[in-house]
């Protein structure tokens, strides 16, 4: 992701010592001995600096998204989830008939069925 300019919002997925968070890109630096990279600032004031554009790369793992890409990628990802949630609804009360519903989801215990054991 060579193309990005200054001003350039993201979106960093954070990890264990980073929380997420947006940003935009506040500085682009093209090294002739060290090559292109980034100094990023995120919208609560965190500053990364020297970020490689190969974070920036798809790939699993990956931890900074320009923002419009990970908009999109989040959608289609809760869209996806929603449609296979809501086939293992249909399927799961069109097989229940007239019977007393139960829930989809056998293994899990109610929540006051775990006050119980805990209360």
């Amino acid at each position: 992701m060579n193309n990005m300019t200054r001003g350039t919002r993201f979106y960093y997925t954070g990890d264990m010592a980073n929380a997420d968070g947006e940003g935009s890109i506040s500085r682009v630096i093209d090294s002739p001995k060290w090559g292109l990279s980034y100094d990023l600032t995120f919208d609560d004031g965190r500053l990364f600096r020297s970020v490689s554009p190969l974070a920036f790369e798809p790939g699993s793992g990956r931890r900074f998204w320009p923002l419009d890409e990970w908009q999109a990628n989040r959608a289609k990802r809760i869209a996806e989830m929603q449609a296979r949630m809501s086939q293992k609804y249909v399927a799961h009360y069109k097989n229940q008939g007239k019977k007393e519903r139960t829930s989809p989801f056998p293994n899990r215990k109610r929540v006051t069925e775990i006050t119980k054991d805990h209360g």
